[in-house]
């Protein structure tokens, strides 16, 4: 039995296209590896006190080891829970990967400093996004540099700050350097957040210990 012109053309119409099933396919795969993504663990939401006010006077010259006792000997006692964040080593300097208000960064891991660093050239792409606003400007801050002079940097406050896309923190107090070309660091005042932490050189992972 002979076909129709007509019912010839319909039937080739309805048939779905091997481009079109191929595009359907990675569709499905792309939403359900998006789905599978494990969410940030959010584990402060407080705003420090301590040394984090935009009138305070803060310096970068303590140690690794002294940070490291402090953190572990902090009022709140670390739970059984952690998370591992991957670093990324060069010339000695461990980068993480963080996203600042949604803004995807690598940010130098430094236990040295006392607060959190963005450059003004961040600050400028967060503030014609929307991300960053008026309200978020919180003044002035006296800063030490290495060699030793005070400088006056802004103050802002992040959002939500997402360490290795596990680790949520909000309302992170932040210095603005002037520098567009100034590296990015985390500093202790998100990193005073977690109980304590350790860092695994072997395997290139900072392991946290997250609060009870």
């Amino acid at each position: 039995m002979r076909m129709s012109p007509l019912y010839l053309r319909f039937f080739v119409l309805k048939r779905p296209t091997f481009s079109a099933v191929l595009c359907i396919l990675v569709g499905v795969c792309t939403f359900t590896a998006c789905s599978s993504r494990p969410k940030p663990i959010y584990i402060d939401t407080s705003t420090p006190t301590d040394g984090s006010s935009a009138s305070n006077t803060s310096s970068s010259d303590e140690s690794d080891s002294a940070f490291r006792d402090k953190v572990s000997q902090g009022g709140t006692s670390p739970s059984s829970e952690s998370i591992e964040i991957p670093y990324r080593e060069q010339g000695g300097v461990k980068y993480v990967k963080v996203e600042v208000n949604g803004m995807g960064v690598e940010m130098i891991f430094d236990t040295g400093a006392s607060n959190t660093l963005i450059s003004m050239a961040e600050a400028r792409y967060l503030y014609e996004k929307g991300q960053l606003t008026a309200d978020d400007i919180l003044g002035k801050s006296s800063n030490r540099v290495a060699s030793g002079d005070i400088v006056q940097n802004t103050v802002v406050r992040l959002r939500e700050v997402v360490i290795g896309g596990r680790l949520r923190c909000e309302n992170v107090i932040a210095t603005v350097s002037d520098n567009v070309g100034a590296p990015l660091l985390l500093g202790n005042e998100v990193l005073n957040r977690a109980a304590a932490f350790t860092i695994d050189n072997e395997r290139k992972v900072v392991r946290f210990m997250l609060r009870s």
